[in-house]
């Protein structure tokens, strides 16, 4: 009979990811010998493994915890004698933590206590003892505190699955005295050996963790006993310590990973979550929280045995070429690469829809609005992202390479997958300078379309890649005149400037319409470009600047943009330019993306 799949009273399964357990004989005294034990991830009291419990989505209590302790299915690690028997010593202990860490009968620091004054025990060995009332302390001032007596390693939450069953089977009854007691029925020997192989797990994990859960967790502590203690870590010394083969290590990491991807309510969230700061992962709850541990546990054991020279045991098959997951798939690491595909996976790409490219302080203050309007509220900027280009003659080539480059993933011979969605550009600008006639501006379209695709590999230019990537970059202009002339009449100008600046003595509404009106005709000049209407107020007692001018001239945009609102046919080149964007932004795609390569 496979003992894996015994089951609790003939009838409650128990799903172990650990098997048969780590096959070694290391008592948890052996741990304390070593550099670091239990300071990266601290022992834990009855209470602590009740709170963390409930935090994984199981309620537990105290004395139903010591019902499994007496049952000999989840024992502490550690426990603290009431007193001093003759017959005890002292246990040897790393002589780095000999001050504690600098820690005052924290859980660590009263077992490293009990460990050198000989009341260190194995709760393993010992007959079972009630626990509840734990040990008391004298706290100063004649006073004592209670602190608890037995202390269980992070890791025993490993078990909370199966502890859980066990909870459902057991009996509660109230003694005289109020308190409750929990009875769980008989559980055959193979029940136990099969459940303490969860102690002997945790007991490997914790003479691994000190070294491991600095680079996972991103966060070191006690950094000055950690540097002393990650200088004497020997990953060979430590295999042989447990005698445990590189291959027997990645079984137990694959049954971790395994059993977490059946119970994770994260399903493939996790492909996220995995690539999160280690920082976040404590904001999981319930089963999601618990999968996580199996996950931690299974980078332990993987980057253990990547220390010990065998890399090829713990890298997962390559992509290429397989059309399932593989366990080591799921494998938790700071590994960013990757990160672009999962997030295009989810629909939570940050890269934009669509690049806006504007030329001026002027554009970038009205354009959003104008888009808001038509929008229905705030564009998200994963949607449409205005970029001030500051002047027409800035070169866009090293914005739209690096912005718009398509990311390339996997490959068949009809499409390539991109490992990000596509952004389109659309330049909405001036008609001067490169962009005076529509044959220039046809001619910076296809510029910026073949530095496009000299970023694709010269073996996937084919003509249907050159057609996709075509439609990626769009190049308009606001008409026949500059953005100002183009979307305001003569009079709405003169009547901003006016209420704007201080024209000189004898100038009116009437008599500045005409410098405006000439200026809109002016010829475009290779130099200062075509007509500028901060050229009409120059030499003015108070000249108008050009993001003064637009908030003056903003409510009668809006009240024009709104008059067209909901026929998205628009003449005024504002509100033409804002429903292009917006079509062309809606119209990308952003999941699942592939280019066509014939």
């Amino acid at each position: 009979m496979d003992v894996e799949k015994l089951t609790l009273l003939g009838r409650v399964p128990l799903p172990l990811p650990w098997g048969l357990g780590p096959n070694h004989s290391i008592d948890p005294f052996a741990l304390l010998r070593l550099p670091l034990a239990f300071s990266q991830n601290s022992l834990l009291s009855p209470e602590d493994f009740v709170k963390r419990s409930k935090e994984r989505g199981v309620r537990i209590r105290v004395e139903q915890l010591s019902e499994l302790h007496r049952k000999g299915v989840l024992v502490p690690i550690l426990g603290i004698l009431r007193r001093r028997h003759q017959k005890r010593v002292s246990v040897p202990i790393w002589q780095g933590s000999m001050n504690r860490y600098g820690q005052y009968r924290s859980n660590l620091a009263l077992a490293l206590d009990a460990a050198t004054e000989g009341l260190l025990v194995d709760p393993k060995v010992r007959r079972y003892g009630a626990w509840a009332e734990g040990i008391a302390l004298p706290s100063g001032n004649g006073y004592t505190t209670t602190y608890p007596s037995v202390f269980y390693s992070p890791y025993q939450l490993l078990a909370l699955r199966a502890v859980e069953s066990l909870c459902r089977e057991m009996t509660a009854s109230q003694s005289e005295a109020g308190e409750l007691n929990f009875t769980l029925p008989y559980l055959s020997p193979a029940d136990v050996q099969l459940l303490d192989g969860g102690r002997r797990l945790a007991i490997l994990l914790s003479g691994l963790d000190m070294e491991y859960l600095p680079n996972i967790f991103l966060r070191i502590a006690f950094p000055d006993e950690w540097d002393l203690g990650h200088r004497e870590f020997d990953a060979l010394s430590r295999r042989q310590l447990f005698g445990l083969t590189p291959e027997e290590l990645v079984g137990l990491a694959d049954g971790l990973l395994f059993h977490a991807s059946t119970f994770d309510p994260l399903g493939r969230w996790y492909d996220l979550i995995r690539r999160a700061h280690p920082d976040t992962w404590k904001e999981l709850e319930g089963s999601a929280r618990l999968a996580m541990d199996y996950r931690i546990a299974s980078e332990v054991l993987l980057r253990f045995v990547e220390d010990l020279g065998r890399a090829d045991l713990t890298k997962p098959p390559p992509q290429e070429g397989r059309m399932v997951k593989a366990i080591l798939d799921d494998r938790l690491g700071d590994d960013r690469s990757d990160l672009e595909p999962a997030l295009m996976d989810r629909g939570l790409s940050t890269q934009p829809s669509l690049l806006l490219l504007l030329e001026g302080k002027t554009e970038m203050l009205l354009m959003p609005r104008v888009l808001e309007i038509l929008y229905g509220g705030p564009v998200p900027p994963t949607l449409i992202e205005p970029v001030d280009m500051d002047s027409i003659d800035v070169s866009l080539d090293l914005l739209v390479r690096y912005v718009l480059g398509p990311r390339f993933g996997r490959s068949t011979p009809d499409v390539v997958l991109l490992n990000r969605p596509p952004t389109k550009v659309l330049v909405a600008v001036d008609p001067e300078k490169r962009f005076e006639t529509p044959a220039m501006q046809k001619e910076e379209r296809k510029k910026l379309v073949r530095r496009l695709l000299e970023l694709v590999p010269a073996g996937m230019r084919t003509p249907a890649a050159k057609a996709e990537i075509d439609t990626l970059v769009t190049v308009t202009t606001w008409g026949k005149y500059p953005w100002e002339f183009a979307n305001f009449t003569d009079r709405e100008l003169a009547e901003a400037l006016m209420s704007r600046g201080r024209p000189p003595r004898g100038l009116n509404l009437a008599t500045l319409m005409a410098p405006v009106h000439a200026e809109r005709l002016r010829p475009p000049h290779p130099k200062d470009g075509g007509p500028n209407i901060e050229r009409v107020c120059q030499g003015w007692p108070r000249a108008v600047r050009k993001r003064a001018l637009a908030e003056e001239l903003w409510p009668v945009l809006e009240r024009k943009i709104r008059r067209s609102a909901g026929t998205l046919n628009y003449r005024l080149p504002a509100g033409r330019v804002a429903v292009d964007a917006l079509r062309l932004a809606v119209g990308t795609h952003r999941r699942n993306v592939g280019m066509r390569l014939r």
